[in-house]
């Protein structure tokens, strides 16, 4: 089933040295993956502290130096009421050729993997990640 984005937001690929670098490390800071915990000692802990990783190189520093072929993908909100279009949802994609037996087979394969998915928690719960 194909769902469509709002017409406010804007799917693209990520690009370096804009406002894209600014508003992922925004993005770090307003996307905490750990509030969800069920155990309290934890929960007071993420609620009172926030720890988020920093990008020395850029945002996009960590999928140039770990990968061969990378892609990043941010979701802009591109409302009107904004003062510039805003990144709200970013997630990466790492790619890397693998010689075999690595990967099970007899053949080189390309391998790619999913991380760093953020969605700002603001714009959670619509259908944005």
């Amino acid at each position: 089933m194909k769902k469509e984005l709002p017409s406010n937001f804007t799917l693209r690929s990520f690009k370096p040295d804009t406002f894209d670098e600014a508003d992922c490390a925004l993005l770090e800071e307003r996307a905490n993956q750990h509030k969800t915990t069920k155990l309290p000692v934890l929960k007071q802990l993420f609620d009172t502290i926030q720890v988020y990783p920093t990008h020395p190189k850029g945002f996009h520093g960590s999928a140039v130096l770990l990968s061969q072929e990378h892609e990043i993908v941010v979701i802009e909100d591109n409302a009107p009421t904004l003062p510039r279009p805003r990144v709200v949802a970013v997630v990466c994609c790492n790619i890397n050729q693998v010689s075999p037996p690595a990967c099970g087979t007899t053949t080189a394969n390309k391998v790619g993997w999913v991380y760093g998915l953020r969605v700002d928690e603001s714009y959670q719960r619509r259908g944005l990640g």
